[in-house]
């Protein structure tokens, strides 16, 4: 039923993701160059994103012990996969400015999102390897809905 769910909640992102992407490409269409584009990556890496999503979101529903509680916890975890998640910086800028962040920087699997989706829109030189980012997020992906599957179950489990 989980695994159903975070299915559903990936289809939905991707669906909405992909009624705005003809939007950025008429906003950019003048100044964008689409010629380094890899659509193939691009979609394995939208798909990764929203299901990331999905199955952080059902992490967070698993940790709350309440409804009250989910959102004081999506803004303590969401902030921090944020900001040290590549949306601001690549990783290999973390990286020359000071080594040892960057290093911590890699067990946050949104900075893999991120460097997919660079390394799919923009080119490959100067990012994490795609396929290593496809890897690092599938792991994340299983592991969270693995320890959400069963803290929830444990939860509703009345024997």
């Amino acid at each position: 039923y989980l695994l159903q769910k975070i299915f559903v909640f990936t289809v939905r992102s991707i669906a909405m993701i992909f009624c705005i992407i003809p939007i950025l490409i008429l906003l950019t269409l003048k100044s964008a160059c689409f010629a380094q584009i890899s659509i193939l990556k691009m979609i394995v890496a939208i798909i990764m994103g929203a299901s990331f999503c999905s199955a952080l979101t059902f992490l967070m529903l698993s940790i709350s012990k309440h409804m009250g509680e989910l959102g004081n916890i999506c803004m303590r975890t969401m902030l921090p996969l944020w900001f040290i998640g590549g949306t601001e910086y690549t990783w290999s800028t973390i990286n020359a400015i000071h080594p040892k962040i960057s290093y911590f920087c890699l067990l946050n699997p949104m900075l893999y999102i991120m460097e997919s989706l660079h390394a799919a829109i923009i080119g490959a030189s100067g990012y994490i390897n795609f396929w290593m980012c496809v890897a690092a997020v599938v792991a994340s992906i299983v592991l969270m809905s693995f320890y959400s599957f069963t803290k929830i179950k444990r939860r509703f489990d009345v024997l």
